[in-house]
């Protein structure tokens, strides 16, 4: 007998229970089945166990059923006239267990509008008014766990919006995780420890640690369909962890945005000519500031000759013999080409007064003296907020369609930034001292942690974003390909960007006279200093110098949408039936958010504020974001059963991941970024930039903005577990088990993660 799912009735009463109507070829079926929040009648593993409890009847029938969805002729099967008994109350006498196998789309998009339900077990049900009735009730057996078929995690989401095309989500994932950090951190750690041997360790770490981990957020999101907090109905006792991602997340917006209204500032003023840091006679130079283009090249015949590159530099009373007791910058590079560069002593160049003395006005402002609000950067930092509210206040409708712009237009300034900068005459040499290979640095511990750092951080694991745009998929997309493709397009990414960076580093190097290590920097100093200066030598630096600085709003605008999507989700997917009282309760929500954050982002406007942006870059997503990420491997992979796990990735994409991935997810990953972690704690130093040592108040902050999102994993477990009924042994059983097998402890004590098979894997090709 073949039934068909109508949603003709469904009621749910008071205590959560749902009975829904199913019509057959024969009759009427009216299944009463209880399931927690989590669950409902679509399983994407095809079988529901249910134990029929047949009013009005004692007679069991053991014939089976054929296990194709037919059931042997029995006359209490076949609609009737009403009897006068069949009207009567009877006790419960008989309990039947039935096997439903459903063939539904999993996502909940069905479209037929109806699930087909085979029943493949015979039961003796009573006949009520002529139609046939099934008490059901979801069980499992202890002797049996196969019998216990759970109820899928993602199938309360109603109506969740999926992104327009697949490209969209492709191209969020990638924008978020193709960062600032591409191009002034990966360049810079790639020429320190040891060139292309940097690879070596970078790929490794790609490979074992941030690969898999980004493949299980992916499959989380996708397969559970809620964001980072919600989907920790897998484990109720470790919800902490979402709540540590959004948090981290969150507070790394404080100081992320600050990095594209200095972007937007210096944009602004690339329409400026002549450009503003490439020159020494402003208001805001100082006696120090010095034109590296003066120089004195030796040709063949010893004759020696001044070459100026600023008609106002030197002054006039300043003499060759003078000059000659600046300091002397020779280099290999300098004399392979006879140029040497005098430099007078404490020198600085003038894009770096430019950055400190105009756009910060740093002044002797710290820590300590913050002074107030520049105006200007105040405006530029609004103006970035407000863009991202803009984005963000159609959460996936709007952000799908930006991404479009933002993801793919890095890629065509830095084409064009690279071609340029390979017409510079000593462009080659800054290859060279990007990529050559020095073996024996791979001997120095830092080079692997400095590597592991970087691609772990870059591939953007850890913070929710990838989960929450995974949420947003269809259920069959497939998020394996999307994984890949965006680890490669990131690895390219920080190639290729060096490739950028050194060809201009290698130019000016060449042109100054001086070793390369004097001139490249790492963080804000090279993207605000130094490829400023770099590009502003060019002919038409106007137009470098835009299009350089689009690509860092670009860049920037990606991570920052994700960051902040991240947290609105989080937030409203935990707390859907409280934002759903309010007409538009997400879009309030998202201002709310963005508006703290603009708030407290003002700080790294004032005149000290690069103090302050220092501090939240070290503290914000440090430790505290590999705490969360060792965590959620080792709790799904062992807690909520990578043996599950791995049946729920089958469920969506057609095939399980291998073996090579079981094996990262249960032992490497995990503990590679626990080595990650302790190194990072190990070789902590204290905290400093540019000579400056912070005081012992602010690294003591520091350490504390740094374990508040921590202390949130064991604060929230603490208030999961006492929620749950019973003795401790009954709440941990609750608190470790998936929301959706809560029914089968309740009614029949049965508990999956208390049994050792569990832990050791129940099938061989399920273990590792």
């Amino acid at each position: 007998m073949e039934l068909i799912e109508n949603p003709l009735a469904q009621v749910v009463d008071a205590n959560n229970h749902t009975t829904t109507k199913y019509k057959a070829r024969d009759g009427r079926i009216s299944q009463s089945q209880s399931h927690s929040s989590i669950a409902n009648d679509r399983s994407p593993s095809g079988g529901s166990n249910f134990l029929a409890k047949s009013p009005g009847s004692s007679r069991r029938d053991s014939g089976g059923g054929d296990g194709a969805g037919s059931l042997p002729s029995d006359p209490l099967l076949t609609r009737s006239q009403p009897s006068p008994e069949s009207h009567k109350s009877h006790p419960l006498q008989s309990h039947i267990l039935l096997n439903f196998t459903r063939s539904s789309h999993p996502d909940g998009d069905d479209p037929g509008g109806k699930s087909e339900m085979r029943l493949t077990s015979t039961s003796v049900c009573s006949r009520e008014g002529g139609d046939v009735v099934v008490v059901a009730h979801r069980t499992s057996s202890p002797s049996n766990p196969s019998h216990n078929a759970n109820l899928p995690l993602q199938s309360q989401v109603e109506d969740r919006e999926t992104w327009s095309q697949g490209l969209d989500f492709l191209l969020s994932i990638i924008g978020f995780a193709v960062d600032l950090a591409n191009v002034w951190r990966f360049p810079y750690f790639c020429y320190k420890n040891g060139g292309g041997a940097f690879l070596i360790p970078y790929f490794l770490m790609l490979a074992l640690s941030a690969i898999p981990v980004f493949y299980m957020e992916l499959l989380l999101g996708q397969f559970i369909r809620q964001g980072p907090i919600s989907m920790w109905k897998i484990c109720p006792l470790f919800k902490g962890i979402g709540y540590c991602a959004v948090t981290v997340s969150y507070f790394v917006s404080f100081y992320y945005n600050t990095i594209m209204g200095w972007s937007l500032h210096f944009t602004i003023n690339s329409f400026t000519s002549p450009l503003p840091w490439t020159t020494c006679n402003n208001s805001w130079n100082t006696e120090n500031c010095f034109i590296p283009e003066a120089v004195l090249v030796h040709d063949d015949d010893n004759s020696t000759s001044l070459i100026l590159g600023d008609e106002n530099y030197p002054p006039d009373n300043l003499s060759l013999s003078q000059m000659s007791n600046w300091h002397n910058e020779n280099s290999d590079l300098a004399r392979s080409s006879r140029r040497v560069v005098y430099r007078p002593p404490n020198a600085t160049s003038p894009a770096s007064e430019y950055f400190r003395n105009s756009v910060l006005e740093m002044g002797s402002h710290d820590i300590d003296n913050l002074g107030l609000p520049k105006m200007d950067l105040l405006l530029c930092l609004a103006a970035i907020y407000i863009f991202l509210f803009l984005i963000l206040l159609k959460s996936i409708r709007s952000t799908g369609k930006v991404v479009w712009v933002t993801a793919t237009m890095p890629y065509f300034v830095l084409s064009i930034l690279l071609v340029r900068g390979l017409m510079l005459e000593g462009a080659s040499d800054g290859i060279y001292y990007y990529l050559v290979p020095n073996m024996t640095k791979l001997r120095e511990v830092e080079v692997w942690s400095d590597a592991a750092k970087q691609i772990f951080f870059s591939s953007g694991a850890g913070f929710g974003v990838h989960l929450t745009y995974a949420s947003y998929n269809n259920f069959h997309n497939n998020c394996f390909r999307d994984c890949m493709v965006t680890s490669m397009v990131n690895c390219f990414t920080s190639i290729f960007a060096g490739f950028v960076i050194f060809t201009f580093l290698g130019s000016m190097a060449y042109r100054q006279g001086r070793p390369i290590e004097e001139v490249v920097n790492v963080g804000p100093g090279l993207v605000f200093e130094v490829y400023p200066e770099a590009v502003g030598s060019l002919p038409g630096a106007n137009f470098w110098s835009l299009i350089f600085f689009l690509a860092l709003l670009s860049l920037g605008l990606d991570s920052a949408m994700g960051g902040i999507e991240c947290v609105v989700t989080g937030i409203t997917d935990e707390f859907k039936a409280w934002f759903k009282r309010w007409k538009f309760g997400r879009e309030v929500f998202t201002f709310f958010i963005v508006f703290i954050s603009f708030l407290i982002s003002i700080i790294n406007v004032t005149r000290g504020g690069m103090y302050t942006f220092i501090f939240f870059d070290t503290y914000a997503a440090g430790s505290s974001l590999l705490f969360a990420v060792v965590f959620e491997v080792l709790v799904v992979s062992w807690v909520y059963g990578l043996d599950q796990f791995c049946k729920d990735a089958e469920s969506m994409l057609g095939f399980a991941p291998g073996i090579y991935w079981k094996i990262c997810w249960k032992y490497i990953s995990p503990l590679l970024i626990s080595v990650i972690i302790v190194l990072d704690l190990s070789t902590a130093l204290p905290l400093t930039y540019d000579g400056y040592l912070y005081p012992t108040w602010a690294q003591n902050m520091g350490y504390i903005f740094t374990f508040i999102p921590i202390t949130l994993v064991p604060i929230i477990a603490l208030r999961e577990f006492f929620k749950f009924p019973g003795n401790c042994k009954s709440k941990l059983s609750y608190a470790i088990t998936p929301t959706n097998e809560h029914p089968a402890i309740k009614n029949e004590g049965y508990v999956k993660r208390f049994m050792s098979s569990h832990w050791v894997g129940q099938r061989r090709g399920h273990t590792t």
